[in-house]
């Protein structure tokens, strides 16, 4: 699985856009797929890996680099069915397994 990080600027209406951005509901191969923080807590740690996949893999955050509210992070992914772990700096964690990465984005509301 290639993930390429893609950034982009903090904006509150950003949301309502985000699922324009997805690819079409049931094709594989290259598709963008935004993490979302829509909650006050922010996020630390974002994992992806495909359902065949038992290892989570590396934190595709940079060392330091956090998705605060209204803020998110883009990646381009090759397979839509993923497993999505999101960890938040408070030290909770959300999972969300056999995720269709190709029809919609991963939204946090914490």
């Amino acid at each position: 699985m290639q993930l390429t990080p893609h950034r982009h600027a903090s904006f509150g209406w950003a949301v309502v856009f985000c699922g324009l951005v997805a690819g079409p509901a049931s094709a594989a191969g290259p598709h963008r797929f935004n993490v979302i923080n829509q909650g006050a807590i922010a996020i630390s740690s974002v994992f992806i890996k495909d359902v065949s996949n038992k290892d989570w893999g590396p934190n595709l955050l940079g060392a330091g680099e956090r998705i605060g509210k209204y803020q998110w992070k883009t990646w381009t992914l090759n397979n839509c069915k993923q497993d999505v772990r999101v960890v938040y700096t408070d030290d909770r964690t959300t999972e969300e397994h056999d995720y269709d990465t190709c029809t919609g984005d991963f939204v946090s509301y914490r």
